[in-house]
């Protein structure tokens, strides 16, 4: 009997935290002005369940890919699922890189589809952590330097600065 004590105690502690997890995924949702609230915090609960995730930063990094890349709060949180679906979570940081490199996956001309296909490619090919997207970004701001070394590489392939002009760097 006592061990049936502990088992209901611990189904009930377990329902009393998933209620607060969702309550306080429904109130970061509200101040990110997301619409259909109790959907999308299920839908964050259950990815977070799923894949063993914090719902909070599972919310910041959609609200970050909305803000910074664009499209829908519910079409971002559904690449972030996919992104764990298809091992962009690799290395761990799949949410932090949304949040940090989003305005430069943009200023390159790309979407957060794309940016995931690159992380979860980068992942499978054993690099480490944030690399891929990072060196594409130090690429960006290179391009955008053109000093001599950035000069000397673009004729090297046959470019100048004029082929350039109103391109992105991707």
């Amino acid at each position: 009997k006592i061990n049936q004590a502990f088992e209901l105690f611990d189904t009930v502690s377990e329902k009393m935290d998933f209620t607060k997890d969702i309550n306080k995924t429904k109130l970061a949702l509200q101040q990110m002005d997301v619409k259909k609230i109790d959907e999308v915090a299920a839908k964050i609960h259950e990815i977070s369940t799923v894949f063993n995730e914090d719902s909070i930063q599972i919310a910041k990094a959609a609200n970050a890919m909305t803000k910074q890349i664009g499209g829908s709060f519910e079409s971002n949180l559904a690449l972030l699922q996919a992104g764990y679906e298809k091992g962009a979570n690799l290395n761990g940081d799949m949410l932090d890189q949304f949040k940090e490199y989003g305005p430069q996956i943009r200023e390159l001309g790309l979407n957060a589809s794309q940016m995931l296909a690159i992380m979860a490619s980068a992942g499978k090919q054993g690099l480490f952590s944030d690399k891929a997207i990072d060196s594409i970004k130090e690429a960006n701001l290179s391009l955008k330097e053109m000093g001599p070394a950035q000069l000397d590489a673009l004729k090297g392939i046959g470019l100048g600065v004029k082929d350039l002009a109103g391109k992105s760097s991707a």
